[in-house]
């Protein structure tokens, strides 16, 4: 019996291993990035160990308890016999006795007694332990097995959608079945339509599409023709980023809460109002036919890869729906939303409205909210060459490993309790998977959404309330300022980060057996578009592109009548709403949500849609009008097809004849060391500007005065365009850039330039300084070096603040304000505690407004509730401060009102000390910046980022430098001065030699969280690294053939 015992617990012990290891592995050896990034699936992954060994220990345990009982009721057993033997032989013994005594009978009876007690009570404490053990045994093995099952359905699960999710890239794709059987299956038929023309293209040149993926990721396309390249890249970024482009359309056509229910309505109200799909499909039948075509190839591309689905993205897996059909509407809308996010002031408008409605005089709303553009600051077309070197800064990296090891050693310490958490989280994650999946995972991702891809105008988040531009940062270097004699060229564009990012980076040529190389063109790929949109082509052309920042978009308020039917003009005449009720389909409702669009001749109302006009009035409401959207006929996407094919600036200029929008400013350089500038896209011309319609504030139009101020119209009744290009070609200075500053006085796409424009100076000066120190020998590690700069230029600027302050009585107080005083460099870089205290002393400086306005759309100063800050306002902050400075009598009121003693120098003192006192209150030390507890860059997947066991999966962070109106931009969004905002693409052209050029982007090239790829440009990008932009000799990893053999 003892040796079944032993064997029964070891085959348990050896059959419970295997059906653990089984499912362990799978799924180790399925996700092993993630679960090492993942704390989520990390904490999964211990708590199955942890059981397990549990159980293990627990069996190894009653082996050896079942064995030590063994041999003991093995002795029991021999004990026992020799009691017996001995009790048999003493009454044979007495029985024979002659010497009858009568209590003899008794003595035997207690004997037996007082022996037969001891036995019971045994029995009864052996059942008790026999009952407990078996019970202990059957609950371990329940508990064990039904983790196993849970584990194991996880696995297969996981394996499951990582496989649907990884599609084709690496070998043949024969279109060859769609053109013989096209009749006799009903799949192939319905693909048919959307690879018929390129089928037809590859028998005419009897050739393949060849699509290579480089080692670094690049994705490389070589077609016979447009039709059939345009059609490959279609393809390939449905392959790459499905989920994505068909977010991207439902965002746009306002369709999503029919996928994701209740959270996305307010987006899908937003967009159905602002009439951007509608005005797509206007424009669709007033493109060109040539457009038209080149188009429809990259739709049908995309549609040939929805229909055949050879993988299936995880999102659509986790909320059990599939793709549809793209459009040419839907790719129009798309450029229509990008010109949108990158249009106008409105929010600057807004605020100027909220401040009137609050009794702020317009006098003072300007001092608050400055729009001159700042005196002697350089601009687009007139940048400074000085000719001097100015004072080389220091980089101040002493302390780091201890700032280091203070934020790691208190990060550790808090983070146990959520490690801890996650324990118990992931528990209920394996019951939950093992149950039902889907639902799982749709309760998880679905509480909260940031499906908008700029998110820009999602109603609870802090960018739908913060006058932002989408900046960005283009120079470009003329031959004789360069080591190699050639133009150097280079463009980082800033926009909202998101997972995935943006742009792909691919390579595009057009090779056939006729012609030889027709086309080719390598940079930035955007998603929903086809070509390159950034890059350079074949021709020795490059070219690069920043926000011009143009005010394209007007708001009006308008009196409505008393019934709320229509409104009334300044003549009194009563002018009907155009009313449009829309029925929104919502995931969750048995009955649709029902809305009004309700329109004017100045656009339709959107009083709701923004959290800048609340608290809404019965009275006035507010119309907004946007030039990109009432266009019509808008051939924007022409220019990014054509500018493969231009050789020289001629063509180049020609190629943006009918580019309306958003405005850019547009730097080109060739190999012919030729460099240049334009101005790209189309303004609204505003009646009577010169009286005071010039786009800084709505519009009464119930007023007299203001009754003409609207945009002129031709004799068909569209909107009069004014082009402001002013082109610039070979400038004196030898070198052009551009940060989002004014182009020049004689060109106004803005009345508004609000901005602080620290990066437009510290270009500046550093191009001049570059051109002076290497005596004209700038080379691409000069500007990639500068591309990474995150000195402050508000901080050199403003260095005089700190001199002047009186000294603190607190000694940290004083030593930090000597720092910043006189040794201080001004840069924001990782583990600085300056950077940390700077960063947030701006923030601070907010609240001297904040108290003013009295407004409560901002959030508070961080971790400083009583206050509320106003970040449109720090330029005016500023100005106040520096003109006290310069006059102490020029006492700004609000410096008098809110400061201790009624000096703006003072009020600045005063958030400086608040600053030191709450971070040492809130981390018990200065935290040292991008330390994983401050300034995070936040790359947040839109589905997935917004549950704990998700956000580990589909986010990730970065630590880099920089700050506010840094070159490289970072400025913080919220108390911890979280970071969502910079350089989505950054590139770097050498005209020398072409392919020595560079680019990169943030994260990776696949939407697939399962991929390599996924995130394996972050490292790279974090660090200021780049890959080659190499079209030729490069290594290849991977090659799909697209045929029809």
């Amino acid at each position: 019996m003892k040796g079944i015992g032993m064997i029964s617990h070891i085959t348990l012990i050896v059959v419970a291993s295997f059906a653990f290891l089984v499912p362990f592995i799978q799924l180790i050896s399925t996700i092993p990035y993630l679960i090492a990034i993942c704390n989520s699936l990390f904490a999964i992954i211990m708590l199955s160990l942890i059981i397990y060994f549990l159980f293990v220990a627990l069996w190894l345990y009653l082996m050896i308890y079942d064995k030590k009982k063994a041999d003991e009721q093995e002795n029991d057993y021999y004990l026992i016999g020799n009691n017996e033997d001995m009790e048999i032989e003493n009454n044979r013994l007495l029985s024979n006795n002659n010497n009858t005594d009568d209590e003899n009978p008794q003595t035997l009876s207690s004997i037996d007694e007082q022996q037969q007690q001891p036995r019971e009570q045994q029995k009864q404490q052996n059942k008790f332990v026999t009952i407990l053990s078996y019970s202990l045994r059957a609950l371990s093995i329940l508990l064990f097995f039904a983790m196993v099952f849970a584990l194991l359905g996880f696995a297969i699960y996981i394996a499951v959608i990582k496989s649907r999710a990884e599609g084709l890239f690496d070998g043949k794709l024969s279109l060859s079945d769609y053109k013989k059987n096209v009749q006799t299956s009903e799949s192939l038929k319905k693909a048919y339509p959307y690879v018929e023309k390129v089928i037809s293209s590859l028998d005419k040149y009897s050739q393949d599409v060849i699509v290579e993926r480089d080692e670094n990721g690049v994705i490389h396309i070589t077609a016979p023709d447009e039709t059939s390249l345009f059609w490959t890249q279609g393809f390939i970024h449905a392959q790459e980023r499905l989920w994505q482009l068909d977010t991207l359309k439902r965002t746009v056509r306002g369709e999503l809460s029919e996928i994701f229910g209740d959270p996305s309505i307010f987006s899908d109200k937003y967009y159905r109002t602002m009439g951007l799909y509608d005005a797509a499909k206007r424009d669709v039948n007033l493109i060109s036919d040539d457009l038209k075509q080149r188009l429809q190839s990259y739709v049908d591309g995309i549609n040939f890869y929805v229909t055949t689905l050879p993988g299936l993205p995880l999102e659509y897996q986790l909320m059990d729906y599939r793709p549809t059909l793209f459009t040419l509407e839907d790719i129009l809308a798309n450029h229509k939303y990008f010109s949108l996010t990158l249009s106008g002031n409105s929010h600057m408008e807004m605020l100027r409205y909220q401040l009137e409605k609050n009794g702020i005089t317009q006098d003072r709303i300007n001092t608050l909210l400055p729009f001159d553009y700042p005196t002697n600051y350089p601009t687009v077309l007139n940048p400074t060459l000085t000719n001097k070197q100015t004072k080389s800064l220091k980089v101040d990296a002493k302390k780091t490993l201890e700032n280091l090891y203070e934020s790691l050693s208190t990060s550790i310490l808090q983070s146990i309790p959520k490690q801890i958490a996650n324990l118990f989280g992931a528990a209920n994650d394996l019951i939950n998977f093992a149950t039902s999946p889907t639902n799982a995972f749709r309760n998880m991702f679905i509480s909260e959404l940031k499906l908008d891809p700029q998110y820009h105008f999602t109603k609870n988040s802090q960018m739908s309330i913060t006058p932002h531009i989408q900046a960005s940062n283009s120079w470009v270097l003329k031959g004789s300022h360069t080591s190699s004699k050639k133009p150097i060229h280079s463009n980082d564009i800033h926009l909202h980060f998101q997972t995935p990012n943006m742009f792909l980076l691919m390579h595009l040529k057009i090779v056939n057996n006729k012609d030889g190389v027709n086309t080719e063109v390598i940079g930035g790929s955007m998603i929903g578009a086809p070509s390159i949109i950034v890059g350079r082509n074949g021709k020795g052309v490059s070219w690069s592109f920043s926000n011009a920042g143009a005010d394209t978009q007007d708001l009006y308020v308008v009196k409505q009548t008393n019934d709320g039917l229509g409104y009334v003009l300044s003549d009194g005449t009563i002018k009907k709403y155009e009313i449009q009720s829309v029925s929104l389909k919502v995931a969750g409702r048995k009955t649709p949500v029902v809305f009004n669009i309700i329109k004017t001749e100045y656009g339709p109302l959107v009083d709701d849609l923004y959290v800048l006009l609340y608290p809404l009035s019965s009275t006035y409401k507010v119309a907004i009008r946007n030039f990109g959207i009432e266009y019509k006929g808008d051939q924007s996407l022409q220019t990014f097809l054509d500018l493969p094919n231009v050789s020289s600036f001629a063509e180049f200029r020609a190629s943006f004849t009918n580019y309306v929008a958003p405005v850019l400013n547009v730097i080109y350089a060739d190999n012919k060391d030729n460099i240049g500038y334009l101005t790209a896209g189309k303004l609204p011309k505003r009646v009577d500007e010169a009286k005071g319609n010039r786009g800084l504030k709505p519009v009464k139009s119930y007023l007299t005065t203001e009754a003409t101020f609207t945009w002129e119209k031709d004799a068909t009744g569209s909107f009069v365009s004014v082009s402001q290009d002013e082109p610039l070609l070979n400038p004196t200075a030898g070198f052009i850039f551009s940060a989002n500053n004014k182009i020049t006085d004689k060109v106004t796409v803005s009345n508004d330039y609000s901005l602080t424009y620290g990066r437009t100076l510290r270009i500046n000066e550093q191009l001049n300084n570059l051109i002076a120190s290497t005596k004209n020998q700038v080379t691409i590690k000069h500007i990639r070096d500068l591309q990474l700069d995150s000195t402050s230029q508000l901080f050199l600027q403003n260095k005089n603040i700190f001199q002047q302050m009186k000294p603190f009585d607190d000694a940290y107080a004083e030593e930090m304000r000597k720092e910043f005083a006189a040794k201080w460099d001004g840069k924001i870089v990782v583990d600085s505690k300056k950077a940390t205290i700077f960063e947030y002393w701006l923030k601070y400086l907010t609240a001297l407004p904040g108290m003013e306005v009295n407004q409560t759309i901002y959030n508070f100063v961080p971790f400083h509730m009583s206050n509320h800050s106003f970040p449109p306002s720090l330029r005016y902050v500023f100005n106040s401060i520096q003109n006290e400075i310069q006059n102490p009598n020029n006492k700004d009121q609000s410096c008098v009102k809110y400061s201790p003693d009624k000096t703006c120098l003072g009020f600045a003192s005063q958030q400086f000390l608040q600053v030191l006192k709450d971070l040492r209150k809130q981390f018990s030390f200065i935290p040292a910046y991008s330390s994983y507890r401050i300034h995070q860059t936040k790359f947040t997947h839109p589905l997935l980022g917004n549950s704990n066991f998700g956000s580990c999966i589909g986010n990730r962070v970065s630590r880099r430098a920089g700050g506010t109106d840094t070159i490289s931009e970072a400025g913080g969004v919220d108390s911890y001065l979280s970071n969502d905002f910079g350089p989505t693409y950054r590139q770097i052209i050498d005209h020398q030699e072409p392919e020595n050029s560079l680019f990169i982007i943030p994260l990776g090239q696949s939407g697939n969280v399962f991929s390599r790829l996924y995130d394996s440009y972050l490292m790279k990008w974090e660090n200021g690294d780049y890959i080659p932009m190499k079209t030729k000799n490069y290594k290849q990893i991977e090659t799909l053939s697209i045929s029809t053999k």
